[in-house]
């Protein structure tokens, strides 16, 4: 797994943003209350039809943080809703990979090991 960390700050004119693109894992965190979105897409920006989560410190414990650990096709975008108190950008900071998941088998020449949760075998020494 190679974890990246990155930064974000945006604003409400900057739009929707792209953070990551088919990730095997992401977590984004805001150190504010502002209120935030999160879409994922198949292709392009959201529209009116993506369905939308919103994110807001206020009203939900874990509004600042949103994290996922399994493997995601689509593109994350995130969008902050309002300028800080003073006209300042929201700051996220975003950890992701992007790696694809191993293979759940190798071939080599005439040897095939096949791995699982729990066996590993071989049809040649």
């Amino acid at each position: 797994m190679a974890l990246v960390s990155t930064h974000f700050a945006i604003k409400p004119s900057d739009g929707w943003t792209l953070v990551a693109t088919n990730p095997a894992y992401l977590s984004i965190r805001v150190r504010a209350g502002t209120p935030w979105q999160l879409a994922v897409t198949a292709s392009g920006l959201p529209t009116s039809e993506t369905s939308i989560l919103v994110f807001d410190s206020y009203s939900q414990s874990d509004g600042n943080d949103f994290s996922k650990d399994t493997v995601s096709n689509g593109l994350f975008y995130i969008r902050t809703l309002i300028d800080g108190a003073n006209g300042e950008p929201l700051f996220f900071g975003v950890l992701f990979d992007d790696a694809p998941p191993p293979p759940s088998s190798i071939t080599v020449d005439i040897t095939t090991i096949t791995v699982d949760s729990t066996t590993v075998t071989s049809d040649a020494t």
